[in-house]
């Protein structure tokens, strides 16, 4: 069993949300994760700006079936930062050139030893571990 940790950025829950065009790769992701109770965290910034994005664009159904999905991820911890991580956040949106968000997704793979699943490419001019879900896929990971 795979004893990695991801921390999951929105990216692949909008992708899935949205029907946009990774929504195959990231629904077989969440099937994976769920499937072989693998340790992930999702920050609660990323759940709730997720829900939003996908309320606005009128994504009910698909938001609901996430969420419900969520339910099932024996494996899955809601990360809460506190104001003093928040702090540091905002320090290191300006040391590692990230927006506030992706300084968080950063702050908290780092903190967690994590490997961050995310299709923002922002993170590869970091010294943090990203990964797409297709690259941690056994069964998508070799087309």
């Amino acid at each position: 069993m795979d004893q990695t940790i991801y921390v999951i950025d929105a990216n692949v829950i909008l992708e899935m949300t949205l029907a946009q065009e990774r929504a195959d790769e990231s629904i077989a992701f969440f099937n994976w994760i769920t499937d072989e109770d693998i340790p992930v965290v999702i920050t609660a910034f990323s759940l709730y700006a997720s829900e939003i994005i996908a309320t606005a664009r009128r994504a009910y159904e698909n938001l609901e079936k996430f969420l419900k999905k969520m339910k099932e991820i024996n494996g899955l911890t809601i990360y809460h930062t506190a104001i003093d991580e928040e702090i540091e956040i905002a320090k290191l949106a300006r040391t590692t050139n990230l927006d506030f968000d992706d300084a968080l997704q950063y702050f908290v793979a780092k903190k967690l030893d994590a490997t961050l699943v995310s299709f923002d490419s922002h993170f590869d001019n970091t010294d943090l571990k990203r990964v797409e879900p297709r690259d941690v896929l056994p069964a998508i990971s070799s087309q």
